[in-house]
């Protein structure tokens, strides 16, 4: 995965990300360093600030995981929901909001996720995301995204997750089966904390979706 603005480089057992300083927003670092802390990931700085060395035995972005290991256990999918979760809370107090994510759009390091996506990120206005860049289609879009270009309502983000979460539970792709077919699919984690909120998520209608794992 290549994020403009962004690279991984490995050398001597140390993970470094690279932040170009002309492409990355101002909020992208207090975000980086807030999320790192929160999971206790260890990392120093580097050359001013523009490389985060990760101190971790194993780091990569989750496409290149889910390529080698199929999926995550479940401990890790509530590691990477968590994650979401930070996420949205730090961008909704900058009136902002993900959307469309991929796989490619997260870190794994060891045990914990990032998301590092910044050009994902919109601005977010009475509870719609402001939709001012063109996107590209993939597996996880949500069906109303499809309409490149529009306004959405914050919900879309909650399909986008939970399609991304269901993919890596239990290697569904929702776009391929629909809500009502994906029950029967999800049989290995039915009546967890994970099921449940997977299925308030992906509701076909935005409005009747909730974020919510209880």
């Amino acid at each position: 995965m290549s994020i403009e603005g962004l690279k991984l480089s490995h050398d001597k057992g140390v993970y470094d990300l690279h932040v170009d300083n002309q492409d990355v927003p101002m909020w992208f670092r207090d975000y980086l360093g807030e999320c790192l802390e929160k999971q206790n990931i260890q990392y120093s700085h580097q050359n001013k600030g523009n490389i985060y060395s990760l101190h971790a035995d194993k780091v990569e972005f989750l496409d290149k995981h889910i390529a080698r290991e199929d999926y995550l256990e479940y401990e890790d999918c509530i590691a990477l929901l968590d994650a979401c979760s930070f996420a949205m809370d730090f961008l909704m107090n900058k009136q902002l909001m993900f959307a469309n994510m991929d796989l490619g759009d997260f870190l794994k390091i060891d045990d914990s996720f990032v998301f590092v996506n910044f050009h994902k990120v919109f601005p977010l206005k009475d509870g719609s995301i402001i939709e001012t860049r063109d996107i590209s289609l993939h597996k996880f879009t949500p069906p109303e995204l499809e309409v490149v270009g529009g306004d959405v309502d914050i919900s879309s983000t909650y399909y986008n997750i939970a399609s991304i979460l269901a993919y890596v539970c239990c290697e569904v792709y929702v776009s391929d089966n629909g809500t009502e077919k994906i029950q029967k699919q999800l049989d290995a984690i039915y009546y967890t904390k994970l099921y449940w909120f997977l299925m308030r998520c992906l509701e076909p209608e935005p409005s009747l979706r909730r974020y919510l794992f209880v």
